[in-house]
């Protein structure tokens, strides 16, 4: 089943979204800030990100952040409709980004998260191609040449970033960040 990274410090809204999406199967990690998301994604892969407006951080950042090289992190913003956060002013991604207007169900949530997932699973190929090697996004191996190499979620999205890049150089900050 997929991951989802909840970025929220509302504890009602993290127990009825974890609770919602857990009982469905669903990995939820959860991250009280920004940064603390970011250092999540060292440890875990995930498939769309639950990014509360609310959190009063810079979300055009951390949503750079979270979609990484080729963009295709879906983000499912939940906002409330009194904040400065209106639908018109987040960085939403056309046909793969979700907002949810606060308060809003758990159902809300879930149907925002399903839709997302659908439409990111036709944004990005399961496998990228790197010469004569494979990455694949689903098992999160590298393959080539007869060898199987299982990477771990650092070096996969170390290995994704650099094959987006298309041999383009990366400096050592921007590989860090």
């Amino acid at each position: 089943m997929p991951a989802v990274l909840l970025i929220t410090r509302d504890p009602a809204a993290e127990g009825l979204i974890h609770r919602s999406l857990g009982n469905l199967g669903y990995e939820v990690v959860t991250a009280p800030s920004a940064e603390a998301a970011i250092r999540s994604l060292s440890s875990v892969r995930v498939d769309a990100a639950v990014v509360d407006t609310t959190l009063g951080e810079d979300v055009d950042w951390l949503c750079e952040r979270l979609r990484g090289a080729d963009g295709a992190l879906p983000v499912i913003f939940l906002a409330s409709a009194a904040s400065q956060w209106l639908p018109g002013s987040l960085p939403v991604h056309a046909g793969l980004d979700e907002v949810v207007i606060k308060p809003c169900s758990a159902q809300d949530v879930r149907q925002a998260v399903e839709r997302a997932l659908a439409a990111s699973h036709g944004a990005r190929p399961s496998v990228v191609l790197v010469g004569d090697l494979q990455l694949d996004r689903t098992t999160q191996e590298l393959r080539g040449n007869g060898v199987q190499v299982q990477l771990t979620p650092t070096e996969f999205r170390l290995m994704e970033y650099l094959a987006q890049r298309q041999g383009a150089i990366a400096s050592s900050e921007e590989l860090l960040e």
